[in-house]
Formats: C-alpha cells, sequence, structure tokens
C-alpha cells in the first residue's frame, strides 16, 4: 500500500480573501483553539483595517478531515463552519505582522494551517513585503514547528510575554523572508 501525503488527505478546498462573512466562524474557531481568543468584534476592526491580508480555506464537501469518533472533546464542525483553516495579518509595507492563525480542530495535522499560512506568504511577496513576523508562546510547540518548517526563524524571545492561568509564559519572536529569491 503506498504511503499517503498530507496533500493526499486535505479536503476538497479553495483558499480565498477573508470577507466579512468568514468572521463569525473564524471567532468560534478562535474560541474553540484558544485559551484568550480575538474576539468577533477585533477581527471585525482587523478586516476593516486597508493593511489587512487574510485568507480562508473552505472545505468544499463539508466533510470531517478525520473521522469524528478519532477527535477528542473537539467542537463539532457544524458549529464552526465551513472553514478548514484561516491566516490574519497586518502589512505596514515593508513589513507585516501575522495577527492570528488557525485550524479547525478536526482538520489539524493535515496541512491546511501550512497552506493558508503559504498563501499568505505568497501574497505579501506579489505585494512586495519583505518579511513576515510573529510571536508564538514558547511552550507552542506545534505552531513553533509550523512555523520553521515554513521558513521562520526565530530573532527574539520575549520573557513572560503571555499571561496564563498556570503563570506568565515566554514569547518567541520570529521572522520569515517573504522577498523572492534573487536571480
Amino acid at each position: 500500500m503506498a504511503m499517503r501525503t498530507k496533500a493526499d488527505i486535505l479536503p476538497l478546498s479553495d483558499i480565498l480573501p477573508l470577507s466579512t462573512v468568514h468572521l463569525a466562524a473564524i471567532a468560534a474557531l478562535e474560541t474553540a483553539l484558544f485559551e484568550h481568543p480575538t474576539s468577533a468584534a477585533m477581527l471585525a476592526r482587523f478586516h476593516a483595517n486597508p493593511a489587512c491580508a487574510g485568507f480562508v480555506l473552505i472545505r468544499k464537501d463539508q466533510t470531517p478531515c478525520i473521522p469524528s469518533d478519532q477527535m477528542s472533546d473537539a467542537v463539532p464542525d457544524a458549529e464552526l463552519g465551513d472553514i478548514a483553516a484561516y491566516v490574519l495579518a497586518l502589512n505596514s509595507g515593508l513589513s507585516a505582522d501575522l495577527v492570528t492563525i488557525g485550524t479547525a480542530p478536526s482538520c489539524q495535522r493535515r496541512g491546511c494551517g501550512r497552506a493558508v499560512l503559504d498563501y499568505l506568504v505568497g501574497a505579501l511577496r506579489d505585494r512586495g513585503v519583505q518579511e513576515l513576523m510573529l510571536e508564538v508562546a514558547l511552550d507552542n510547540v506545534k505552531a513553533r514547528r509550523l512555523y520553521t518548517a515554513a521558513g521562520f526563524t526565530t530573532i527574539a524571545v520575549r520573557p513572560g510575554y503571555y499571561r496564563r492561568a498556570g503563570g506568565p509564559v515566554d514569547a518567541v519572536a520570529m521572522r520569515c523572508d517573504t522577498r523572492h529569491p534573487a536571480p
């Protein structure tokens, strides 16, 4: 039997520009995914900003990426809409900052997050952006692996940046060069 790759199990989908119709589903995903989610009102303010660059990966088939009996305590997809993954950044000219990225619980570890991140990097590159910056919690190992695999490098650590119930957590500042490679 041939080995399956993430591309083989990625749902039939499209990556589309972020629209106001996506904001409620993204807010629901933020609540399901993060201890301190970005609120619907804040997402709307980001989206209204002319510097916003955001994309969603929409499932066409409306089926979970993995069987529901393999999900643990995840919010049912029906409550989260048809968004498999999303990403939002603010572009300030030659540099952009990643604001938020998330993947529906049933689609995690299937390449969806990487797909929207790569799409964002390409879109920013096409707009002349030279770097994409982000901050991620030191203890968020999965996200840090994703970013490293996508070409981000660590540039600094901010001690105690995130406030959590269990105490402060350091932030890792990361950077990705988005410029076109020299010929």
